[in-house]
Protein backbone atom coordinates (compact mmCIF):
# COMPACT_ATOMS: atom_id res chain seq x y z
CA UNK A 1 0.00 0.00 0.00
CA UNK A 2 1.26 3.35 -0.96
CA UNK A 3 1.38 6.15 1.63
CA UNK A 4 -1.74 8.39 0.52
CA UNK A 5 -3.75 4.86 0.64
CA UNK A 6 -3.11 4.61 3.88
CA UNK A 7 -3.79 8.09 4.64
CA UNK A 8 -7.36 7.37 2.98
CA UNK A 9 -7.85 4.34 5.00
CA UNK A 10 -6.69 6.07 8.32
CA UNK A 11 -8.96 9.23 7.18
CA UNK A 12 -11.83 7.09 6.47
CA UNK A 13 -11.16 5.26 9.77
CA UNK A 14 -11.29 7.93 11.59
CA UNK A 15 -14.64 9.48 10.34
CA UNK A 16 -16.21 6.22 10.35
CA UNK A 17 -15.91 4.23 13.53
CA UNK A 18 -17.13 6.79 15.58
CA UNK A 19 -20.54 6.85 13.62
CA UNK A 20 -20.88 3.58 13.59
CA UNK A 21 -20.18 3.22 17.37
CA UNK A 22 -22.69 5.81 17.76
CA UNK A 23 -25.10 4.76 14.82
CA UNK A 24 -28.48 5.31 15.92
CA UNK A 25 -30.55 8.06 16.46
CA UNK A 26 -33.48 8.69 19.23
CA UNK A 27 -37.13 9.04 17.68
CA UNK A 28 -39.63 10.43 20.10
CA UNK A 29 -43.60 9.86 18.78
CA UNK A 30 -47.01 10.55 20.45
CA UNK A 31 -50.21 8.75 20.13
CA UNK A 32 -52.77 9.07 22.52
CA UNK A 33 -56.63 7.54 22.99
CA UNK A 34 -58.93 10.31 22.79
CA UNK A 35 -61.77 10.57 25.31
CA UNK A 36 -62.91 7.11 25.56
CA UNK A 37 -64.88 5.14 28.61
CA UNK A 38 -64.61 2.22 30.76
CA UNK A 39 -62.68 3.69 33.37
CA UNK A 40 -63.22 1.50 36.48
CA UNK A 41 -61.85 1.56 40.11
CA UNK A 42 -59.98 -1.51 40.97
CA UNK A 43 -58.70 -4.25 38.40
CA UNK A 44 -59.37 -5.12 35.95
CA UNK A 45 -59.30 -1.93 34.68
CA UNK A 46 -59.80 -0.21 31.40
CA UNK A 47 -57.69 -1.88 28.10
CA UNK A 48 -55.50 0.57 26.53
CA UNK A 49 -53.25 0.14 23.06
CA UNK A 50 -51.20 2.64 21.85
CA UNK A 51 -49.30 1.98 18.67
CA UNK A 52 -45.79 3.76 18.05
CA UNK A 53 -45.01 1.98 14.49
CA UNK A 54 -47.61 4.57 13.06
CA UNK A 55 -44.16 6.21 13.00
CA UNK A 56 -41.95 4.88 9.98
CA UNK A 57 -38.77 4.92 11.56
CA UNK A 58 -39.82 2.82 14.98
CA UNK A 59 -39.93 -1.14 13.95
CA UNK A 60 -39.95 -3.82 15.73
CA UNK A 61 -37.67 -4.95 17.38
CA UNK A 62 -37.95 -1.52 18.96
CA UNK A 63 -35.54 -0.27 22.05
CA UNK A 64 -37.71 1.80 24.52
CA UNK A 65 -35.08 4.84 25.28
CA UNK A 66 -37.86 6.98 27.54
CA UNK A 67 -41.60 7.34 27.94
CA UNK A 68 -43.93 10.29 29.07
CA UNK A 69 -47.39 9.63 29.69
CA UNK A 70 -50.44 11.76 31.05
CA UNK A 71 -54.11 10.58 32.27
CA UNK A 72 -57.16 12.75 32.57
CA UNK A 73 -59.99 11.72 33.96
CA UNK A 74 -63.27 12.93 33.04
CA UNK A 75 -65.80 14.27 36.38
CA UNK A 76 -64.27 12.24 38.80
CA UNK A 77 -61.34 12.96 41.97
CA UNK A 78 -59.14 10.14 42.99
CA UNK A 79 -55.79 9.74 44.78
CA UNK A 80 -53.93 7.11 42.43
CA UNK A 81 -53.49 5.79 38.88
CA UNK A 82 -52.99 2.17 38.67
CA UNK A 83 -51.32 0.83 35.62
CA UNK A 84 -50.72 -3.08 34.36
CA UNK A 85 -48.60 -3.72 31.51
CA UNK A 86 -49.65 -6.67 29.50
CA UNK A 87 -45.74 -7.90 29.54
CA UNK A 88 -46.10 -8.65 33.69
CA UNK A 89 -47.78 -9.01 36.58
CA UNK A 90 -46.35 -5.49 38.31
CA UNK A 91 -48.67 -2.98 38.99
CA UNK A 92 -47.17 0.49 38.73
CA UNK A 93 -48.78 3.19 41.25
CA UNK A 94 -48.87 7.03 40.68
CA UNK A 95 -50.29 9.93 43.19
CA UNK A 96 -53.04 11.97 41.08
CA UNK A 97 -51.50 15.73 41.01
CA UNK A 98 -54.81 17.37 41.03
CA UNK A 99 -57.18 14.92 41.68
CA UNK A 100 -58.18 14.22 38.02
CA UNK A 101 -54.52 13.84 36.53
CA UNK A 102 -51.57 12.63 36.58
CA UNK A 103 -48.08 12.40 33.86
CA UNK A 104 -45.05 10.72 34.63
CA UNK A 105 -41.62 10.47 32.72
CA UNK A 106 -39.24 7.28 32.80
CA UNK A 107 -36.13 9.09 31.85
CA UNK A 108 -34.49 5.07 32.56
CA UNK A 109 -37.62 2.99 31.88
CA UNK A 110 -37.54 -0.58 33.82
CA UNK A 111 -37.40 -3.87 31.44
CA UNK A 112 -40.56 -4.58 32.04
CA UNK A 113 -41.69 -1.26 30.20
CA UNK A 114 -38.86 -1.89 27.78
CA UNK A 115 -40.09 -5.37 27.14
CA UNK A 116 -43.69 -4.18 26.57
CA UNK A 117 -43.07 -1.92 24.15
CA UNK A 118 -40.43 -4.58 22.38
CA UNK A 119 -42.83 -4.57 19.40
CA UNK A 120 -43.47 -0.86 19.07
CA UNK A 121 -47.02 -0.95 20.80
CA UNK A 122 -47.98 0.00 24.55
CA UNK A 123 -50.94 -2.54 25.65
CA UNK A 124 -51.75 -2.20 29.27
CA UNK A 125 -55.19 -1.96 31.95
CA UNK A 126 -55.80 1.24 33.83
CA UNK A 127 -58.07 2.09 36.83
CA UNK A 128 -58.27 4.34 39.36
CA UNK A 129 -58.20 3.80 43.37
CA UNK A 130 -59.57 6.49 46.13
CA UNK A 131 -62.39 8.02 44.46
CA UNK A 132 -63.42 10.28 46.46
CA UNK A 133 -65.97 12.10 43.69
CA UNK A 134 -67.93 11.00 40.81
CA UNK A 135 -68.09 7.72 39.30
CA UNK A 136 -65.43 6.53 36.96
CA UNK A 137 -66.11 6.25 33.23
CA UNK A 138 -64.17 8.22 30.75
CA UNK A 139 -60.45 9.14 30.54
CA UNK A 140 -57.99 9.85 28.02
CA UNK A 141 -54.00 8.56 28.08
CA UNK A 142 -51.51 9.23 26.18
CA UNK A 143 -47.71 8.65 25.97
CA UNK A 144 -44.76 9.31 24.07
CA UNK A 145 -42.02 7.36 23.73
CA UNK A 146 -38.29 7.53 22.59
CA UNK A 147 -37.00 5.03 20.82
CA UNK A 148 -33.11 4.49 19.67
CA UNK A 149 -33.56 3.21 15.81
CA UNK A 150 -30.71 2.65 13.72
CA UNK A 151 -28.91 5.05 11.90
CA UNK A 152 -29.19 4.83 8.14
CA UNK A 153 -26.68 6.87 6.78
CA UNK A 154 -23.82 5.75 8.66
CA UNK A 155 -24.72 2.01 6.71
CA UNK A 156 -24.52 4.22 3.80
CA UNK A 157 -21.06 5.76 4.57
CA UNK A 158 -19.31 2.90 5.22
CA UNK A 159 -20.60 1.03 2.17
CA UNK A 160 -19.60 4.17 -0.52
CA UNK A 161 -16.18 4.13 1.59
CA UNK A 162 -15.50 0.32 0.77
CA UNK A 163 -16.59 0.81 -2.64
CA UNK A 164 -14.13 3.83 -3.55
CA UNK A 165 -11.13 1.50 -2.08
CA UNK A 166 -12.28 -1.48 -4.22
CA UNK A 167 -12.84 0.86 -6.95
CA UNK A 168 -9.09 2.34 -6.65
CA UNK A 169 -7.55 -1.12 -6.24
CA UNK A 170 -9.40 -2.44 -9.62
CA UNK A 171 -8.01 0.73 -11.30
CA UNK A 172 -4.19 0.07 -10.84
Amino acid sequence: MRTHQVLLVAVLAVAIVPAVASGDEIVSYTVGTGMVGGLTEGVPGAPVSLDFTAHPQINPPAQLVQITFAFQSSGIAFDQLKIQLDAGPDIYSFDSLNGQQVAHFFTNPDQLWKDELSDGVLNCHVWVEGVTLGVPDEFMFSASGSFLVPEPATLGLLGIGGLTLLMRRRKR
